[in-house]
C-alpha cells in the first residue's frame, strides 16, 4: 500500500464514529480508498465507504475515512425479496389455439367431379381429420395450389397466419441472503414448479410457475439470488416437471 500520512483532526471521535485524515500523493488516493472495503471490520471499525470520501489538491489528496462501532445500515437485508415483472409473448403454432378452426390456415380441397357436399361443414371443424366418408373426395390443403384433378372448394379465412402471441409473462425474484448455503439452496430450486412470492395477479398455485433460470453473486456483505419463475396460464405438465 502506498505511504500517507495524518493530518490535523486525524482519529477524531465523535460518538461512535472515528474519522481518520490521511494524506497522500494525488496519484495513490484512489487504490488506498480501494483498499477499504464499504462494512469490513478494521481497527477502528467498520469502514463506512459512503460517508468517506477524497479530496484532490494540486498535489496531494486527503482521504477522509470514516469507521463505525457498528456496519452501516444498508438497503437490503437478510431474506429481503424484490419482484420485477416482464409481460412478455412468444409464437405458439396456430392449431394449438383454443377456439383454433382448420379453415384458418387451410384451403378446402375437393376432387374433380364430387358431388356437392352435405353432412359435414368445413367451416367448424377443428381438425384436419376428414370423416371417413368424405376421404376420397376432400382434402384440407396448406400449400397454394391442389394437385391435378382437385380444386379449391373453400379457401382459408387466415391466409399466411401460422402461428399466435402466446402470452408468457417472467416474474423475477432478487433475494438477500447472509449465509452463502441460503443462497445456493435457493439457486438449485432451477427447473422446479415454484410460484414467486408475488405474482402480479397471475394465479398463484405452484403448478403454473416455472423457474427457468437462476443466478447468485456477492453483493457487499449479501449473496444475491435471481430467479426467473415463467408463467403457463394452463399450467405446466407436473408429470414432467417436478415441485
Amino acid at each position: 500500500m502506498a505511504d500517507y500520512v495524518a493530518t490535523v483532526g486525524d482519529g477524531a471521535v465523535s460518538g461512535d464514529t472515528v474519522t481518520r485524515l490521511w494524506m497522500c500523493q494525488k496519484d495513490d488516493a484512489d487504490s488506498i480508498f480501494a483498499s477499504y472495503k464499504h462494512n469490513t471490520e478494521y481497527s477502528d471499525g467498520y469502514f463506512n465507504k459512503y460517508a468517506s470520501s477524497i479530496a484532490y489538491s494540486e498535489g496531494y489528496a486527503t482521504l477522509t475515512m470514516v469507521f463505525q462501532d457498528t456496519p452501516a445500515e444498508e438497503e437490503h437485508f437478510d431474506g429481503q425479496i424484490e419482484h420485477s415483472c416482464n409481460a412478455s409473448t412468444f409464437e405458439k403454432p396456430l392449431e394449438n389455439k383454443e377456439n383454433y378452426l382448420a379453415i384458418w390456415n387451410h384451403d378446402l380441397w375437393v376432387k374433380n367431379g364430387t358431388p356437392t357436399i352435405s353432412g359435414w361443414d368445413p367451416a367448424t371443424a377443428t381438425t384436419t381429420l376428414i370423416p371417413a366418408a368424405l376421404q376420397n373426395s376432400v382434402k384440407w390443403g396448406d400449400s397454394d395450389a391442389p394437385p391435378e384433378g382437385w380444386h379449391i372448394s373453400v379457401t382459408r379465412t387466415k391466409p399466411g397466419v401460422e402461428a399466435y402471441n402466446y402470452p408468457a409473462p417472467v416474474v423475477t425474484e432478487t433475494s438477500y441472503y447472509k449465509k452463502r448455503g441460503d443462497a445456493s439452496a435457493k439457486l438449485r430450486h432451477i427447473g422446479r414448479l415454484s410460484a414467486p412470492s408475488y405474482c402480479f395477479g397471475y394465479n398463484k398455485s405452484a403448478e403454473y410457475w416455472l423457474i427457468n433460470n437462476s443466478s447468485m453473486a456477492r453483493d457487499g456483505r449479501f449473496w444475491v439470488v435471481t430467479t426467473e419463475h415463467i408463467y403457463a396460464d394452463t399450467g405446466w405438465d407436473e408429470e414432467i416437471y417436478s415441485r
